[in-house]
């Protein structure tokens, strides 16, 4: 792997002229979009996101295909390129699970980790102060900025590491999902028995991180559930969690009563929306196939559809706002 050394060179590789990458990364604020991204499942949680887009966005795209992806390989560790699936999967035989979330994961990693990041990567001098301002805002990683999770999964390989050869030594899983954290064993996890979780919230506290408490959860038993990136581990099955499947099972009922002639009590989804959740449904759980499209079958589309658009109504989407304008969701 050849060093990057300058700015100059940074630019060869981007392909955009070295001024011009200068005055975009003093002018971010004209480069950016701030969003609320609102789910009417979780109407008192709007997520902020900081967007690029014009010529950062391009710029970006290009560091992520032309610099990052040949330089920033992954830990062992991290499956945030496998998929929660593959990640659920290799906890599945094992009777007692821990997770931890890394709080505000991407606005605590700052100059100092993406400097030493950089350097372990061979790119050096002006480059990494170039790399930094256009990949950053406000000095933070932004969700809404596509460079940002591969940064930061190469900022707590680190960590991973260090995480992972002590849990190697307790005979423990150890995986991580982006900010999510999951270990499992045949034997307890709980602090008085291995001290895992002390080894975890010490290794992140010393590279400048900290744990949602809030989100910390275990299980001492295979016959209890537990979510792994969302995903519901019981008896050795990978499933959706049982409050997704129950929504799904909802708004089919739902929208076969309103095909065939009563009022819709929830949101309108169209064939295609609800043929998307089934298929990941399934996907998850490859068994569940005959019972999801059986589901599907209930419903008379052509006739939903006709009704639907007759009564103007809109299918229900989560949707972006500008962050200072008036909320309106569809």
């Amino acid at each position: 792997m050849s060093p990057i050394p300058s700015d100059e060179a940074l630019s060869i590789l981007i392909g955009f002229p070295k001024q011009r990458l200068y005055r975009i990364s003093r002018d971010m604020h004209n480069h950016i979009d701030h969003l609320l991204l609102h789910d009417k499942l979780k109407p008192h949680k709007p997520r902020p996101i900081v967007s690029a887009k014009n010529d950062l966005r391009v710029i970006q795209e290009s560091i992520l295909k032309n610099v990052f992806y040949n330089r920033l390989n992954p830990s062992r560790y991290s499956f945030g390129n496998k998929g929660i699936k593959c990640n659920a999967e290799e906890h599945l035989n094992n009777r007692f699970r821990l997770t931890i979330d890394i709080r505000n994961c991407f606005p605590s990693i700052k100059y100092r980790h993406l400097l030493d990041t950089f350097r372990r990567n061979r790119i050096y001098g002006s480059a990494i102060n170039l790399l930094i301002a256009l990949c950053t805002y406000k000095e933070e990683l932004k969700q809404g900025f596509s460079t940002s999770p591969i940064l930061a999964d190469s900022v707590l390989s680190i960590i991973d590491h260090r995480i992972g050869q002590c849990a190697n030594q307790m005979n423990v899983i150890y995986t991580r999902f982006v900010d999510d954290m999951s270990f499992s064993a045949m034997h307890d996890l709980q602090e008085y028995e291995c001290g895992l979780f002390r080894i975890v919230v010490t290794a992140l506290i010393e590279n400048g991180f900290s744990i949602n408490t809030d989100k910390t959860n275990d299980t001492n038993s295979a016959s209890e559930e537990v979510l792994i990136t969302k995903l519901r581990m019981h008896s050795n099955t990978v499933n959706v969690p049982k409050e997704y499947f129950a929504e799904y099972q909802t708004i089919i009922f739902d929208l076969k009563s309103y095909a065939d002639g009563g009022e819709l009590q929830g949101n309108y989804y169209t064939q295609g929306q609800m043929l998307g959740k089934a298929i990941y449904i399934k996907w998850i759980n490859p068994k569940r196939s005959r019972e999801v499209l059986a589901l599907m079958r209930k419903v008379n589309w052509k006739r939903a559809e006709e009704r639907g658009a007759a009564d103007g109504l809109i299918a229900y989407k989560r949707t972006w706002t500008e962050k200072a304008n008036t909320i309106v969701n569809n």
